[in-house]
């Protein structure tokens, strides 16, 4: 058995607020890209903390950052959002060359993750140390269980989710946390292991029943391999716990945009045949109508994009409870319903939407949305 202590920073761009445990009926409707984790060294562990852990290892932690990378989208993938995909490494930080590679690859939005840490691990006895002397007494595999060592070493995940619609306008807002859509932190610091994790051979399972497993095989290359391993499955988890966890405020920051879709209007269903109907509600604030001032475009694999306008005597819908909810005295909040039927060649598991807004300085949102499969009916 293993444990880790891993502290959850959490700070939505759009301030930081306590949010509710809450989740949305499913993921996030977006297709995020993932910038491989940059790993780089900590600055080292404070007198304090090195007094605090122990003796240093001959081991030194080293995690693979695009392991790492492919761990967190596919922890993320259909989970936390529809869709998560990994972007080849580039060289340097963050880019407009990464924002590039995201909108070919047609993602919505996009995700940078920094790993620092503390490449020293070191390791000592915790509390059920001396207890688990006491249970030696009554044989000694009854001690291979209990975690009875722990083993330090500092470190933390630096988690950003951008919007390429600001990166777009600037592309300073890469450095900045606060014009993220949301930016956390993951520290970590000490990681427990029972002996079954620690004992390399059956030697050193033999010497257990003559000697407290808590002295043996604290010091080896599986001790480092569990570590590298229980931290690349925490931090993967914490952060598509955290993304769930703040599906809410996602929601809130995205989704009550200027332009959005309802989600509970979706259905997106493909039959037997292939053909895949489409039918959505389109929320948009603005001053007057939309017809000739905002297009959407739907993009399902294998067919060329659809491009049309919205149109106010065709498409829109009155919806008085609607403006009465979100609506104020500079502008008015308008419904539109969308029913379109395309049939591309084979099965899809996804389609993308994009509402843009014409104009000198147009300002737009994607949404990668799930297709259900029809049941055939006999």
């Amino acid at each position: 058995m293993r444990f880790t202590t891993i502290v959850l920073l959490t700070c939505l761009a759009t301030g930081c607020a306590s949010q509710q445990r809450l989740r949305d009926s499913g993921p996030l409707p977006f297709h995020v890209a993932v910038i491989p984790v940059d790993v780089k060294p900590d600055t080292g562990m404070t007198p304090q903390e090195i007094e605090e852990s122990g003796d240093p290892l001959e081991i030194e932690l080293v995690i693979d950052g695009q392991g790492l990378s492919q761990q967190i989208v596919d922890s993320l993938n259909g989970s936390a959002f529809i869709k998560a995909t990994l972007l080849p490494p580039l060289e340097g930080p963050p880019s407009e060359d990464y924002f590039a590679q995201a909108k070919k690859n047609g993602a919505d939005l996009i995700l940078s993750c920094n790993l620092s840490h503390q490449g020293k691990v070191y390791g000592r006895p915790n509390d059920w140390f001396w207890f688990n002397h006491a249970i030696f007494l009554f044989g000694g595999p009854l001690t291979w269980l209990p975690n009875d060592r722990s083993f330090d070493t500092v470190g933390s995940l630096a988690v950003r989710l951008h919007d390429p619609t600001k990166l777009e306008q600037n592309p300073r807002f890469w450095a900045n946390p606060a014009e993220a859509i949301s930016a956390f932190q993951v520290p970590f610091s000490e990681v427990t292991m029972d002996f079954i994790d620690r004992a390399p051979n059956l030697g050193t399972y033999a010497l257990s029943i003559v000697w407290p497993s808590g002295r043996l095989a604290n010091d080896n290359e599986l001790v480092k391999e569990e570590l590298q391993t229980i931290l690349a499955e925490t931090l993967t988890g914490e952060v598509n716990a955290s993304f769930q966890d703040q599906s809410p405020g996602i929601n809130q920051s995205i989704l009550h945009y200027k332009n959005h879709l309802d989600l509970k209007s979706i259905r997106i269903i493909q039959d037997q045949t292939n053909s895949v109907s489409i039918a959505l509600d389109v929320i948009l604030m603005a001053t007057r109508g939309v017809t000739g001032l905002t297009r959407y475009t739907i993009e399902v694999e294998g067919l060329d994009p659809l491009v049309a306008e919205l149109d106010d005597d065709e498409d829109r819908i009155e919806d008085p409870a609607l403006s009465t909810t979100l609506g104020g005295s500079n502008f008015s909040v308008y419904r539109y319903h969308l029913e379109k039927t395309l049939t591309p060649p084979g099965p899809v598991k996804t389609i993308r939407i994009r509402i843009e807004e014409a104009g000198t300085d147009p300002k737009s949102r994607s949404f990668t949305l799930p297709v259900t499969r029809a049941i055939p009916t006999s």
